[in-house]
């Protein structure tokens, strides 16, 4: 590029590369982006903050071609619905782990082993939470880890869309189907929720406050997390069609 028009480029004001970065719909566009130059990239690092990506799928693990990538590496496939392109990630700790997405890029994994974190895909942080093991209601017979970790389990939503090990936040799940509970990093276990035994498909944080939905479409809010005894109360039920 021209050495007088790439000045004028990495010499725009503010407001107008915020203004550009904003309308990028992509987290690879924002890569590339803050690649320019230092101004480029402290402008992303504020508009970042807030910002909704178009989501990524995290695609099953499959065969890799090795031409292509070191075989010690464990690379996972992702499809970007905004460009229709498939991306590769090192991501050597979901290995023999099953995944749940989530609205914030981080991934609630389970391993052979029964143990489970939050993962960081892009960066690759991992916060460990207490194993599967230590929920207060288990299967009443043996249930292979393999099967286990793909039953027991069946969602998860987290207080902050940019947790950390030295923050506290809550992680919340619905097990078993009819069970709930909560764990914070650092817990030694997982924290049950009173509940009716009812079926539960779906669980939500919405301004600090958790709700789940029933298979019968009633909406509870879960209260009185920081007492011994947290449960459930019906906030609002079905509508009538």
């Amino acid at each position: 590029m021209d050495p007088v028009k790439l000045n004028y480029w990495l010499n725009l004001p503010d407001d107008i590369i915020e203004d550009i970065s904003e309308r990028l719909v992509d987290i690879d566009d924002y890569v590339r982006f803050a690649s320019v130059c230092k101004s480029w990239q402290s402008v992303v690092k504020q508009t970042i903050k807030t910002k909704k990506f178009s989501p990524w799928l995290l695609l099953p693990e499959g065969e890799i071609d090795t031409q292509h990538h070191d075989t010690n590496d464990h690379i996972r496939k992702f499809f970007s619905l905004s460009t229709g392109k498939t991306l590769y990630l090192n991501s050597l700790e979901t290995r023999g782990r099953r995944c749940f997405g989530s609205p914030f890029g981080w991934l609630f994994t389970i391993g052979l082993d029964l143990n489970i974190h939050l993962l960081n895909p892009l960066t690759r942080v991992q916060i460990p939470l207490p194993s599967q093991p230590t929920f207060q209601y288990q299967y009443p017979y043996h249930v292979e880890p393999r099967d286990m970790r793909r039953i027991f389990i069946s969602r998860f939503a987290m207080s902050s869309n940019t947790p950390n090990s030295d923050q506290d936040f809550v992680v919340m799940v619905i097990y078993k189907q009819c069970k709930l509970s909560f764990a914070c990093p650092g817990d030694e276990s997982w924290t049950a929720v009173e509940t009716p035994r009812e079926s539960y498909k779906d669980i939500i944080c919405f301004r600090g406050q958790f709700y789940v939905v029933t298979c019968q479409g009633n909406l509870k809010k879960i209260c009185e997390m920081d007492t011994p005894h947290p449960r459930t109360v019906d906030f609002m039920p079905p509508p009538e069609d």
